[in-house]
């Protein structure tokens, strides 16, 4: 349950292998912060890495390289803008209930 590396993202997400590392461990930084691990548990590691994706690709698609998204088009606003965020979604979908919000 940690944020994870810049080396383990670009493992996980290779798509954002050609990014500058302050940026990626930048968006991981942010991810890691709106993160909470007492709340996430188990899946942290996968949730921040997820936002973090979600972070980059809407940088990305806005000077207009469009990774991530669907059909090269943001369907959505958000979260649900990218696949990844999407999959954040998911993931805070599956949690218990606990009184957090996010």
């Amino acid at each position: 349950m940690t944020v994870p590396t810049s080396t383990e993202f670009i493992q996980r997400f290779p798509e954002f292998g050609e990014l500058a590392l302050p940026v990626i461990e930048g968006a991981l930084t942010e991810a890691g912060r709106s993160t909470p691990a007492a709340f996430w548990g188990a899946i942290h590691t996968e949730a921040v890495s997820n936002l973090a994706a979600h972070i980059l690709s809407t940088r990305v698609m806005q000077i207009g390289l469009q990774v991530g998204s669907q059909s090269g088009q943001p369907l959505g606003t958000g979260l649900t803008a990218s696949l990844y965020g999407q999959e954040y979604e998911r993931l805070k979908g599956n949690l218990a209930l606990s009184g957090f919000a996010l």
